[in-house]
This record gives structure tokens, sequence and C-alpha cells, in this order.
């Protein structure tokens, strides 16, 4: 549902975000004082730097295309504040108060600033001038545009107020233990207000109450018609219905405070505010036909569900996060009978015509289990790892399969092996299970738990493979900010050491540029350079230093960078940079071959690959060679790498262009296209069933004798090759 775009890190702590759809600008306030406007791409356009903290920001443009920019500073510490206005880089006014400021919100041509002591002030912003201060006598917060005239305020402890230019302030609602922010659905007319907890509320706008859902300090809220989207404290982002605010669509964690949250309904953008200095900017793919289906799915939810209804659900696009927790209830309930799971299975099939999702496996898995397919539970359960939000029911599931099919000393195995990762209210479960197949909980399964800690222990065997692993495990956190996959602690280990499937296309991907370098003719006069464009654990930059290159590898990835340089210690004819290309000017007729392979193409936001592509023609002598690798859209079964979770699949997928839109960049840029490879063209499960070891030329056999039958469009990778004339 959420693709990953960027994320840019500024500052100590971000308090306030603020886009202005019509610009396409966002605001930003950093605690550290310093205010800034920035692109929808994430690239600054001004900045207002100060030394008082900036806890509300907000901008406008108006018809003469000018911005009028507004923040709201605090002061804790001396218990007082500053709102500022400019005009573009013109600063009209700074009015200092005697109270902390919290927010500000533009109306028209005035700009309002809540104060921490009960103060509301209304400046004149064409005239730059206070207007007045409004008493209301307790700590202000959020404010948001309600109409034309007036707009809403969240008050501590106290409710919500609406202020109107002609009829003053006026309260609309008492709310005892709401606080912080306030978003106001102009379509459906309701409003709602983060809070301390135990509970967030969302009101319409005569002050009747719609719901109210479980929620601990809640530090922002944005509405999208009937759709909530809440960020936690504890850094939870979560999107849910006021329709059934017990289900949650969508959740995950952002791993630090978000204190605001803005959305920009007309192109799908949303925008974070982090507590870790950074702001982070999000695609979401939800139309108006999707809302309307989740509507109708949860307003009957609750009503003698049949399962008919997640059949219409799942043909209508609810999401699978909705209908998986309602499909769980049916299963338990048995309320399933085995032909209706046989038509939830087709009616899954059906959907999955443009790529079958983990989520539309997941749920297949679980029917399948409900009616005692248990062989093929197991085959897909097999594919949910530790990053999907059902891992731990995933793991109870595909055990209780393996005894179901009698395999009973995998199913001992397999638990004793996950039990230290699942969520704790399986356990008991688990323990059942295991006492059952005669593992004694209480001393062994403990020894065992404890000697697991290392996932991945049957790659340490070899020094090579345990230094990389070292140096991976010393990577903290989430990549920088332009890197939207993330290959985490143990994922170069999965990448240099792959999965059946990722070995495969490996190999294929290999072979088909050794075919493009056998004829190619780089010119006699000293080694050729090469570059290799996200060079991950130097496999590229290794192999072409071996073959007569001086190879160049850059990434942007520190971990990257340390194993790369460790593995090529020793080789001068290898040259490991920490660079990211579009930040920095083409390198002119430096290199006579470019790689950037495995896909690492389609990490690129499809707005900047043409100038990614740019860059490297730029960059290449005449008669070089540009071979990369690019996933299929079409092929309805791509996986993309085995390690990928959901959300970075999705993003690799909408950055991903079609055979001809690739190639009609390559020719925009002056290439010339020599070919576009189709490679890889079984399922992953077909290689993951592999009996025996993988094989090389029985891989390339095989996926040529399916080149031969099929066309480009049953293939999950092309390799393309341009030349620069």
């Amino acid at each position: 549902m959420l693709s990953h775009l960027w994320k840019k890190n500024l500052g100590t702590s971000i308090i306030d975000i603020c886009l202005e759809p019509y610009s396409q600008t966002v605001s930003v306030g950093d605690v550290s004082g310093n205010s800034y406007i920035f692109d929808y791409y994430g690239n600054v356009i001004t900045e207002y730097p100060h030394n008082m903290p900036v806890w509300g920001v907000s901008h406008a443009t108006k018809n003469n295309g000018t911005i009028t920019f507004a923040s709201g500073h605090a002061d804790k510490i001396k218990g007082k504040g500053l709102v500022s206005l400019y005009s573009d880089d013109e600063i009209l006014l700074q009015h200092e108060t005697s109270e902390p400021i919290w927010d500000t919100c533009i109306l028209g041509n005035i700009v309002f600033a809540s104060g921490w002591e009960g103060g509301l002030y209304a400046f004149d912003c064409d005239n730059a001038k206070l207007i007045e201060r409004i008493e209301i006598g307790t700590p202000l917060y959020g404010l948001c545009k309600f109409d034309e005239n007036s707009i809403l305020i969240n008050a501590e402890k106290d409710g919500v107020y609406k202020y109107s230019i002609k009829n003053g302030i006026s309260k609309i609602v008492s709310l005892k233990n709401n606080c912080y922010n306030i978003s106001y659905s102009e379509r459906e007319n309701f409003f709602s207000t983060g809070t301390h907890g135990p509970y967030m509320f969302s009101t319409s706008s005569n002050g009747v109450n719609i719901c109210k859902k479980e929620g601990r300090d809640i530090l922002s809220v944005v509405t999208m018609d009937k759709l909530v989207i809440s960020g936690s404290k504890s850094g939870q982002l979560t999107i849910w219905s006021t329709i059934d605010p017990n289900i949650n669509i969508y959740t995950s964690n952002q791993g630090s405070e978000i204190w605001n949250i803005s959305y920009d309904e007309k192109h799908g953008h949303i925008f974070l505010a982090l507590g870790d200095g950074s702001i982070s900017c999000f695609y979401i793919e939800l139309n108006q036909e999707r809302i309307l289906a989740i509507d109708k799915f949860l307003s009957t939810s609750n009503v003698n569900k049949k399962n008919t209804d997640l059949i219409l659900a799942l043909q209508e696009g609810v999401p699978d996060t909705v209908i998986i927790p309602s499909l769980l209830n049916a299963i338990t309930n048995n309320e399933i009978e085995e032909k209706e799971a046989k038509n939830l299975i087709e009616t899954i099939d059906n959907r999955a015509q443009n790529g079958e999702t983990d989520f539309n496996r997941f749920i297949k898995s679980i029917l399948c289990f409900s009616i005692g397919e248990y062989q093929l539970a197991v085959d897909g359960l097999q594919i949910v790892d530790s990053t999907h939000p059902y891992y731990s029911l995933a793991v109870v599931l595909f055990a209780k399969s393996l005894i179901g099919l009698g395999n009973y000393d995998d199913a001992r195995q397999y638990l004793v092996a996950n039990v230290s990762s699942i969520e704790k209210k399986y356990i008991p479960e688990i323990m059942s299970m295991l006492e059952n197949l005669g593992v004694e909980t209480s001393n062994s399964l403990t020894k065992t738990v404890s000697s697991n800690s290392a996932s991945y222990r049957s790659l340490l065997e070899d020094r090579n493979r345990n230094e990389i692993f070292s140096i991976a495990n010393q990577k903290k956190g989430k990549a920088s900010f332009s890197q939207s996959v993330d290959y985490g602690v143990v994922n170069y280990i999965k990448y240099e050491y792959p999965s059946r499937s990722d070995h495969a296309k490996k190999i294929l991907e290999k072979s088909a540029v050794e075919n493009y370098l056998f004829n190619a003719r780089f010119p006699s006069e000293g080694k050729p350079v090469s570059l290799d464009i996200g060079c991950a654990t130097c496999r590229y930059p290794l192999w072409l230093s071996a073959n007569g290159f001086y190879a160049v590898g850059y990434d942007i990835d520190d971990a990257a960078i340390h194993i790369c340089k460790m593995r090529s210690e020793g080789d001068e004819n290898v040259c490991i940079e920490k660079k990211n290309i579009l930040e920095h000017d083409p390198e002119y007729n430096r290199f006579s071959l470019v790689t950037c392979m495995m896909g690492t193409f389609n990490h690129i936001p499809l707005v900047d690959q043409h100038r990614f592509i740019h860059w490297i023609y730029e960059s290449l002598k005449s008669n070089g060679m540009f071979i990369f690798s690019s996933w299929n859209k079409e092929c309805p079964y791509t996986s993309h790498l085995h390690f990928y979770n959901r959300e970075e699949r999705e993003y690799i997928q909408r950055n991903t262009k079609m055979t001809k839109g690739v190639e009609d960049m390559l020719k925009d840029s002056g290439f010339i296209v020599e070919k576009a490879k189709p490679i890889a063209f079984l399922p992953d499960e077909c290689y993951e069933a592999w009996l025996g070891e993988i094989n090389e030329l029985d891989v390339l056999k095989i996926d040529q004798h399916l080149l031969d039958l099929l066309s480009g469009k049953n293939s999950q990778m092309y390799v393309f090759c341009a030349v620069k004339v």
C-alpha cells in the first residue's frame, strides 16, 4: 500500500511538516532552529535559519507565485516564543511572545499561531502586524483549516474550538485527554485528534462523536476521506477507517517518533516529520474506488459476515491487511467450507494476473491449511520471512502443516530454529507442539534457542563469509536517505550466498554480460576502465579486474563499501568509492564499460532514471558499453530478490518501466540499444524446488530452451546492452 520514495536527514528532530499541493512544496521545522522548504523530491528550495527551536510551520502560494511562510518557535526553558513571517526569502515580521508557540496555520491573508499558555495569535500577513491575541485559557496545540473563514484549534485536556473570522471563538466538543495535532476531512465533514491516550477520536463538525480508537501518545493525525493516518511517539504509522477503527488497514514502524504527517490526495504523497531529524516521503496507492471498497467491506464486518463478502472484497481491491483478520476469524470459527475456500483461492488467482503478492500467497496458504491441503500450505508459507506482518502465525501454520504431512523431524527442527523470533502470544502453542514432538521445553529448548542467536550460522564456515557477516553486523539502523532499498544486517550475506532462485538469476545475468562482452573491442592502449554502480559485495569489480579492467565500484551504503574494500584488498586494479552519481557531475569520457546489475537500476525513482542514464552516457568513452539488468514489469511471477520485503518489492515494481520505455530512455540519451535479453523464465518456486545442487550449465540450458518457446514477457528480468556512438 505504501511505497517508500526517499528519506532526507536534516537536523535534531523534525516537529512539524506542511505540504502545499499547488506548488508541490513541503515546509518543515527542526528543533535546532532551522526551517526548510523542499520540492516533492527532497531538494531544498529555501532555508530559514534561526536560533530558537521550530515547532510549527505552514506555507501557501499566492496568485502571483510568491510563497508565504510562517514558523512558530518555542523556547521551553525560558518560556517564550516567536512567530516569523516570510514572503519568499524576504522576512515580513518576527513577533516575540511570552509563551512558546506550537503551531501555525495560514488562512487567506491571516496567519494564526497557537500558544502553550492558551493564546491564539492572529497576524495580518499583508501589513505584517499582529491583529489580536485571543485568550482561551488552556494550552493550545494543533491548528488546521476548517473552511475559507475559520480554523479548528486543539486545546489540551479541554476540547476542540473553532475560530471564525466573522463570529470569533466557539467550542465544538469537550475532550478531556486530547492534545497534539488535528486534521479535518472536508469531504466527509469530520475531524480527528491526536491524544495522550488511551484513545484518539474522530468527531463530526457539529461535535458528534463518530468513533474512538485505542492509541497512546499519538503525535500526528491526517485524514483521507473516511480514512485516518496516525503516527505515534513509538514510531508506529497506522492507517485505519472511521467505520471500523479496530482494524488497521496498514501499519509499520518508522523507528522514530512521528511528530507530524502531511498528505497530498491528488498526487498520493505522504510526508512524515520524524524525531530522528529526518523527513520521509511515501507514495500511497489508494484511489477512491479502493476507499469505497474498504468502506463497504468494513461496514458489514460486524454483522453476520459471510465468506462471500471476502470474495467480493478481494475482487474489489480491499487491501489484504484488512481482509486477513476477517479471514482468520472465519477460519477459526469454522465458517469456511472446502468449496468456499476453493472459490476464494480461485478469486485470488484471478486477482494475481499482474503478479502474485506475498499477501496473496499467504492468504492462499492459510486457506489450504484450513481444508487440510497441507503440502500446498507448506509450499506457500515457506516464502514468508521475518519481515512479514504475519510471520509468527506463518511459523505456527507451517509447523502444523508439516505435522499434518507426518514430517515430525522437520517440524521439530523448524520450531526449535524459529521459536526465539516469534511473538510471545504464540509461545504457549509452540511449546505445546514441541512437547508433543518429544522436545523437553524446559531445558533443552532454552539451550538450543540460546545457541541459535545468529541466523545463517551455516554460512559462517569459511573465513570470507565470517568477515562479511562481521562487517554487515556493524551496520546500525536504516540506510542513508538516498537509499530506498535497505540491505539490512544479514542481507549482504544472502546476496553473496543466495537462495536457489537468486543464485539462478545471478548465473543467468552474468552469462548474458559475458556474451555481450565477448565480441566487444575496447581501447588497446592501457587498461580499459569499468564502473559498477551499486557494487554491493564487489562481485562485478573483482570479476572485471580478473578480466583485464581497471575496475571502479560505486555504492551509497557504508556496509557495502566496507565489504567491497575487504574483499578487494590487495587488488591494485579495483577502486571502491562511496558515491551517488546523481549528486555529481558526469566523469566525461572516463569509462569503457558501465555495469549496474541485479536490478539496481530499479532502485532509482522513475523521475531520476533519465538523468541517471544521461550521466552514464556522458561518462562513457566513444563506443563504450552500458550493461544493466532490469526487472520485467509484464511477467506475472516476477519475485525480485529473495530477501526484499513487501514494501521494497512494491517500491522496485513502481520504478520498473516496460521494456520499450527503458529502450526509449536509452535512445533519447544518444545510446544505440544492442539488445535486451530476457532471462529467468522459471518462477522462483521452481528454482527453490530444484533437486540437488543448482548446476550452472543446467540453468543456462533450461532458460535457453524456454526462451526458444516463450516470449520475453515470461521472463523475470531483462539484461540490456547499449553502446555510445
